[in-house]
């Protein structure tokens, strides 16, 4: 049975009908369980399924079952009666992509708000969705820290789960393409050659990232912006790619470098999702105060993760949680920060390896402290690494 299609529909959760008399009514499986009493794996071992020519022998459910015993806080009757669910289930599907909010889940699903309440609500209660706190915003996504049980379920789904029709994946992008669109324009409007916000592309990050500059090899810095640390990067490593999505900061930056005497920076334009980098191209990633911006930045990390060379170094600074909405709306910013945890999973996921996070104050008067992330790139093939995007 382990070659087997895992047939990801609500009669994957009913009884194989009986071959007795016609008075015995088919019933769903899940009603048939006591969680109290006896796991679904007994129940599985009793009802002799593996012995019939039924078509729904065909479930692949031996081995999750096995991994779902070693969790003794949720039955396993609890847990896939939560995915057996058709509304549930595409709900999982679409969160395997990213973090969303229920006003996206229920524009890009098409369903009533209140459903899309009722089976977040559902779904995080047995542990398989987590949500995170923007402002006034709460996005929902695959928990990080799943035990073996509920990573088994999550892999099931994405791989055999039910795909997205065309028209979700049309409303997923759009919804991607304005998060990505809210930051083009902000920094599209900034004049780049005034002083800037002293938060834009905080310095509190980069002496440290300065610091852990591996002195060789070709080095990007993500989200240049106007260049400012460009002459200090470019001194201390063969070359320097400097990518950003606004055309008017490139400018500016290519002036600066010119005005330094810097003529050797290869200039592109690009967008973090979508870097314009061919696959482990450059050594060293430099990505300060660039994270907070990404639509989605998980994706952003297997990205980042796809251009650097086996070995390479990523080196990350951002800001830690914080609460001020303000730089939501003034600054464009898409997320208030990341706690130690969400980092180390998206860096894991996507592949890196020796992971190191430091906290460090920030040295502007009531600005979010900051963080600087260091992980190495693993051997994985990019294909395998990058996570899927709508």
């Amino acid at each position: 049975m382990g070659s087997a299609t895992f047939r990801w529909n609500s009669h994957c959760l009913r009884r194989p009908r009986s071959r007795g008399p016609k008075n015995r009514s088919e019933k769903p499986l899940i009603q048939s369980v006591q969680p109290t009493d006896w796991s679904l794996a007994a129940y599985y071992r009793r009802s002799e399924i593996e012995e019939t020519d039924h078509p729904y022998r065909q479930i692949e459910i031996r081995r999750y079952i096995e991994l779902v015993n070693m969790d003794i806080n949720v039955t396993a009757a609890s847990l896939l009666k939560a995915v057996a669910d058709p509304g549930r289930l595409q709900l999982c599907r679409l969160l395997c992509e990213g973090a969303f909010n229920v006003s996206e889940i229920t524009r890009i699903l098409g369903v009533g708000q209140s459903t899309v309440s009722r089976n977040v609500r559902i779904l995080v209660d047995v542990g398989l969705l987590s949500g995170r706190r923007e402002g006034r915003l709460i996005f929902y996504a695959w928990r990080n820290d799943l035990e073996p049980s509920r990573a088994a379920l999550q892999g099931w789904i994405q791989e055999h789960g039910p795909v997205l029709d065309s028209a979700a994946r049309r409303r997923a992008g759009e919804v991607w393409e304005e998060r990505r669109r809210r930051s083009a324009l902000f920094f599209d409007a900034l004049d780049p050659s005034s002083p800037s916000n002293p938060w834009l592309g905080s310095p509190d990050c980069m002496p440290r990232l300065l610091d852990l500059v591996p002195e060789q090899g070709v080095l990007l810095d993500l989200g240049t912006g106007t260049g400012r640390f460009l002459g200090a990067l470019r001194e201390r490593v063969a070359s320097v790619v400097a990518v950003d999505a606004s055309p008017a900061m490139l400018d500016e930056a290519r002036r600066r470098m010119s005005a330094t005497g810097v003529e050797d920076v290869d200039f592109r334009l690009g967008d973090i999702g979508h870097l314009p980098l061919s696959d482990g191209e450059v050594d060293t990633v430099v990505a300060n105060m660039v994270l907070h911006h990404a639509p989605e930045p998980a994706q952003a990390v297997s990205e980042i993760y796809r251009v650097l060379r086996p070995g390479g170094t990523l080196l990350l600074g951002d800001f830690l949680p914080h609460d001020q909405e303000w730089m939501r709306e003034t600054l464009a910013d898409q997320w208030l920060g990341f706690s130690r945890s969400d980092i180390s999973s998206w860096l894991d996921v996507a592949g890196f390896s020796r992971v190191t996070i430091e906290s460090l104050p920030s040295t502007h008067e009531g600005a979010p402290s900051v963080f600087v992330a260091r992980a190495t790139r693993g051997e994985r093939s990019p294909d395998s690494a990058s996570a899927p995007s709508p």
